[in-house]
């Protein structure tokens, strides 16, 4: 499901650059490449370190900082938003690359994040675990030890932990199976499977994509994890322990993984078909958004989250897309629709139904703070404006 969705919302970016739905598809699916890897690079991210709940959502950072510490409250772990693979431009690879990332990702710099852990008096350690490759037509059962930095702390009576790796020995292993499968050539092969970046080394520091950080962090803490300003300078909580990340207009957001969770909320409790490859704004590059500008007044406060919803059809088949949207310090929540005038609904069911010709919308409110769990549906309140 995770894989269509992005499969689909690639194609939709081809789409905004010119390219027909089939030409799109075709685009989308070349750059994804073999099916095999890819598969077994999924897996290697979701069974990290268990199957769980939330294994779909892919990864964040947490450099702690005490509640009870005021004078820590300001301090941040370092993110950059520059990893490996040049950032794809509206019209592909920049000059001079062969391929290009066209996810605005960030990556935790995991040397600050030690810092900020022991400074709050956090235990910090390193630990070894081993996973089993299984063997295939060229290669036997092979073992690879992937490192983990474990950080605990007292809380509620007991001791909390969460660990988060910080090598990528699976990931590596899976791409020489795969380069050694296809025989590829080392230039072909960097076009189809880019560099890992997942888990990178720069200047001597390691570098952690901040969305696999957050995921291991959710199978791993034994608390919630609530995220304070999800779309803009993130702040993690678990428990009593507090990040914050990057910095405001930095880029940083956790737009993905709370797309996730409304995308499984949406299915779970709606039976909604969830279409993620929204045509109302543009996820490639910097390339101007599509659709008509609409605001409304709504009872959030300023910097509360909504995932606004509209109907689409695809493939003959209505279900529903949605984009996130911030309260503006005026009360007020900007989106765009497919049609100039749109009414609003509660009836989520009926909207997922309707068929993308209906000129009407639904809002989820999701608040500032929102808590991601194994356990616990995400919060969250229908809301006519």
């Amino acid at each position: 499901e995770e894989l269509r969705s992005s499969i689909l919302e690639r194609a939709a970016e081809h789409q905004v650059g010119g390219a027909s739905e089939s030409d799109a598809v075709k685009l989308a699916l070349r750059e994804f490449g073999d099916p095999a890897p890819l598969g077994a690079g999924m897996r290697r991210i979701h069974l990290w370190p268990q199957v769980g709940f939330f294994g779909g959502l892919a990864a964040v950072t947490l450099s702690v900082v005490i509640l009870n510490w005021p004078n820590a409250l300001g301090q941040q772990v370092q993110v950059i938003t520059e990893g490996l693979v040049p950032r794809c431009t509206p019209s592909g690879p920049p000059a001079g690359a062969k391929t290009c990332n066209a996810r605005k990702g960030a990556w935790v710099d995991t040397k600050s994040l030690r810092e900020q852990l022991k400074k709050q008096g956090v235990t910090v350690s390193e630990v070894e675990k081993t996973f089993k490759l299984s063997a295939d037509g060229q290669n036997p059962v092979t073992n690879v030890q992937v490192t983990y930095l474990r950080a605990t702390w007292p809380e509620q009576g007991r001791t909390q932990s969460f660990e988060v790796p910080i090598t990528d020995e699976l990931g590596k292993a899976f791409q020489a199976r795969a380069r050694q499968r296809q025989g590829a050539s080392p230039a072909g092969f960097e076009f189809m499977y880019p560099p890992l970046e997942s888990v990178f080394t720069r200047a001597g520091t390691v570098y952690v994509d901040i969305e696999m950080l957050l995921g291991a962090v959710l199978e791993s803490a034994t608390l919630p994890v609530k995220i304070e300003n999800p779309l803009e300078a993130p702040v993690l909580y678990v428990g009593q322990i507090k990040l914050a990340l990057g910095q405001a207009q930095q880029g940083i957001d956790l737009s993905s993984p709370i797309r996730n969770a409304v995308t499984r909320l949406l299915y779970s409790q709606y039976g909604a078909t969830v279409y993620q490859n929204s045509q109302m704004v543009c996820g490639w590059a910097d390339c101007p958004a599509k659709g008509f500008a609409q605001q409304t007044k709504v009872r959030g406060q300023p910097g509360d989250v909504y995932a606004v919803l509209f109907p689409l059809t695809a493939n003959k088949i209505n279900g529903l897309n949605f984009n996130l949207a911030t309260v503006d310090r005026d009360g007020l929540l900007y989106f765009r629709t497919a049609q100039p005038k749109v009414r609003f609904t509660r009836d989520i069911k009926a909207l997922s139904n309707a068929g993308e010709d209906k000129a009407a919308v639904a809002l989820i409110k999701l608040g500032n703070q929102i808590t991601l769990s194994r356990h616990v549906p995400l919060w969250h309140q229908v809301e006519m404006p």
